[in-house]
């Protein structure tokens, strides 16, 4: 489980604290959100860690049997972990209430951009059966919101 310490660093490693000294706008209202993501997380009984999931080669994984979010720790430099939090833990919300992944089922919408990247990902990366559940995740982490809306998701469904 998340300890204090690892909790802040995590949370500090996730805004770029480290990289810039100063928050953003956007990064600030992150930040309001990200410890609430983070304790809801813990309180329906998820693990977030900071460990190179296996393989090797995936930035982040959610294994549901043991309701684990794995971050590798590369992210951080890479300045792309609070997204990969945010992914899995759309994959959290998703294998709520029995570990058993389900979409969530929201109608949502992103830029053109961002739909077209998402395209992108899921027909290189992913395999057909985990096609509609990724795409889900990246629609999700990709809203200005989707700290709340993650923890919404949680609370309903966990």
């Amino acid at each position: 489980m998340l300890t204090l310490r690892a909790g802040l660093a995590l949370l500090t490693a996730l805004l770029g604290v480290h990289v810039t000294g100063t928050l953003t706008a956007t990064a600030a209202a992150a930040a309001a959100d990200l410890p609430t993501l983070l304790a809801t997380l813990k309180r329906h009984g998820f693990a977030v860690v900071q460990q190179q999931p296996p393989g090797g080669t995936a930035y982040g994984l959610f294994d549901a049997d043991r309701k684990l979010l794995m971050i590798a720790p590369i992210t951080h430099d890479l300045g792309i972990a609070r997204h990969v939090l945010l992914h899995e833990a759309v994959h959290a919300a998703q294998s709520c209430p029995d570990g058993r992944m389900r979409l969530i089922g929201w109608s949502l919408s992103t830029s053109p951009a961002v739909t077209s990247r998402i395209r992108y990902l899921i027909t290189n990366r992913y395999q057909q059966g985990d096609q509609t559940l990724e795409q889900e995740a990246f629609l999700i982490q990709s809203q200005p919101n989707a700290e709340a809306l993650i923890v919404k998701a949680l609370n309903q469904r966990c």
